[in-house]
């Protein structure tokens, strides 16, 4: 691709009476558009490599907003915990104290089994 256009330009040079352009175009111009049509195809990759990577992050990003929600219900089922895990559950108590209830205290069930640390 890059040569048929180098050529079509110098063959225009020719033609108008420039033979050191036409010259000039054929060998240099044949470099040059080489050269940029490898720079194009790299910035492309380059593109298409920091697209993929961010859709990835996207996606991990996503699959762990549920691990930080708490919620409550009557019946939620048990939750074992293996490892270090940043996990939420749900909600055993919600109550207030002081002497204008300014303290607000919240019970959260993290997992059905001792926990260390």
């Amino acid at each position: 691709m890059a040569e048929a256009t180098a050529a079509a330009i110098a063959s225009a040079l020719f033609e108008a009476g420039l033979y050191e352009a036409g010259a000039y175009a054929t060998f240099y111009g044949a470099t040059a558009l080489t050269y940029a049509t490898y720079a194009a195809v790299l910035y492309s990759s380059y593109d298409q490599q920091r697209k993929a990577g961010n859709a990835q992050r996207a996606a991990y990003e996503a699959s762990l907003r549920d691990r930080y929600l708490m919620f409550r219900g009557a019946t939620e089922p048990r939750q074992v915990v293996l490892g270090r895990q940043r996990v939420s559950g749900p909600q055993a108590y919600i109550g207030s104290y002081g002497s204008n209830r300014e303290h607000l205290v919240f019970l959260v069930l993290l997992a059905a089994h001792e926990i260390d640390g």
